[in-house]
This record gives C-alpha cells, sequence and structure tokens, in this order.
C-alpha cells in the first residue's frame, strides 16, 4: 500500500506531466499534422500516463473503475496504445450489456440535470432568440469524437486515475444518493480538472468545468466505473454544442 505522501507526489507529477504535455501540443498547432489532430493526441495523453502507472505498480485496474473503463470489462492485457485498441476491439462485444446499461444510467441522469442546465444556458449566455438548430456537416461524427477523444479519455485520467488517488489520500466517506464518496477526494479531482482546462489557455470561463466534475465524481463512485461518467461527459459537451448551434449559429 502506498503511502500517501506518495500518492500524492504521483498524481502531482502525472498531473503535471499531462498538463505540460497538453500546452505543448496547444503550442504546436502551427504544425498541421498537430492542429488537424490535437485532441486525439491530448487523448493519448491522458491514456497512456494511467496505464504506465498502474502498469508499472502491477494496481488492478479494475479498482480504479478504467479496466478497459470498468466501461469494457477486463483490465488491458497488452502495453501501450496499439495493446489498448486491440484490447478494446476484442472485448467490448463481450461487455456490451455493460455498456448498455451505462448509457442507460448516463441518459436518466442526463434527462434530471439538462433542464437546469438549458435554462442556466439561457440566462448565462443572453440567448433570447429563437432557438434553431441546423446541425452542420460532420456533427454525427463531432458527437461520437466527443466520447472517444475527450469523454472517455478525460474520465480515465480524473476519474478513474486521480480520482482513486485522491480517495486514498481522503479515505472517509459520505452516503450520497446510493454511492460512497469522498467529500475532499471529490474537491481535490475537481480542483485539478478545472486547473487542467484552465492553464491550457488561461480562459476563466474555462474554470467552470468545477461544478459538473462533482456530479462525474459521483456518477463514477455510484456506477464504480467511468463508462456511465464518460458518457454523459461527452453528452454533456454535445448539448452545450447543440445550445450554441441553435441559439448562435456557432
Amino acid at each position: 500500500m502506498l503511502t500517501r505522501r506518495v500518492v500524492v507526489r504521483e498524481v502531482l507529477g502525472s498531473f503535471g506531466v499531462s498538463l505540460a504535455a497538453t500546452i505543448v501540443l496547444y503550442q504546436l498547432r502551427v504544425i498541421p499534422f498537430v492542429r488537424e489532430n490535437l485532441h486525439a493526441l491530448v487523448a493519448v495523453v491522458f491514456m497512456l500516463l494511467p496505464i504506465t502507472l498502474l502498469q508499472r505498480r502491477n494496481e488492478d485496474f479494475g479498482r480504479f473503475g478504467i479496466a478497459m473503463g470498468g466501461l469494457f470489462g477486463a483490465a488491458p492485457r497488452r502495453p501501450g496504445l496499439v495493446g489498448l485498441v486491440r484490447d478494446l476491439v476484442s472485448i467490448v462485444w463481450r461487455n456490451r450489456a455493460r455498456i448498455v446499461s451505462d448509457a442507460g444510467f448516463a441518459l436518466v441522469v442526463a434527462f434530471a440535470v439538462f433542464p437546469a442546465f438549458f435554462v442556466g444556458f439561457r440566462i448565462y449566455w443572453n440567448a433570447t432568440r429563437p432557438f434553431s438548430f441546423h446541425p452542420p456537416p460532420g456533427f454525427a461524427a463531432i458527437a461520437l469524437a466527443q466520447l472517444v477523444v475527450v469523454g472517455l479519455p478525460e474520465e480515465f485520467f480524473y476519474r478513474g486515475y486521480v480520482q482513486t488517488r485522491m480517495r486514498e489520500v481522503f479515505p472517509r466517506t459520505w452516503r450520497i444518493a446510493g454511492a460512497d464518496v469522498s467529500p475532499m477526494g471529490l474537491l481535490a479531482t475537481s480542483t485539478f480538472f478545472a486547473l487542467g482546462h484552465f492553464l491550457v489557455d488561461l480562459q476563466p470561463a474555462r474554470l467552470a468545468v468545477f461544478f459538473p466534475s462533482f456530479l462525474f465524481g459521483w456518477m463514477r463512485e455510484r456506477r464504480g466505473t467511468i463508462g456511465a461518467s464518460a458518457i454523459f461527459h461527452a453528452m454533456c459537451n454535445v448539448f452545450a454544442d447543440t445550445l450554441m448551434i441553435g441559439y448562435f449559429g456557432r
């Protein structure tokens, strides 16, 4: 069992590496290949970091909710990104019932919170004009990408790896709506999550992700995996994009 000092040092180190890599990639957007594959490259960082760290310590991926996410079942058996992809292809079908269950749970949460999000969006952006949604070309592919290169990698890193480590540092839990959550662990994870967004481009509005992070974290604890939180995370991004396009055409 790792000491708290070792855990904190490991998390701070991994967060620093992920942040530095993301900032470097954003600065390299002048290179066409980087610009066209920016989010995918960032996703690779978020996926490989926890895989490398946990494999090095011979950790049980299931305990971190990222045994192929908990989204898909068994832990990665082959090292690196190529091994991850091969494992995904081979076991998704076997775990389809769990994936459908996670998607259903994400939909239930969405139906519960999206109405309030809709009202808040209208107030924050002063959206007084009529809503008119005309999806741009490739919108379906963009929506899928929100799951594959945004929702899953970020939940893999923050809710799977960081949140579990923070729960080791702050083991005291509260029972909240069927989930045993560490309040201080959620607070720490949400702080990392918000800073990870803000420090890339220093836009204060990016700090707002601090608040939905608590819901993502609760979902991870409630389900025991990152499956539902990854799907819901992507749904939130798509819903926000849909509202922005429908009200402002962008």
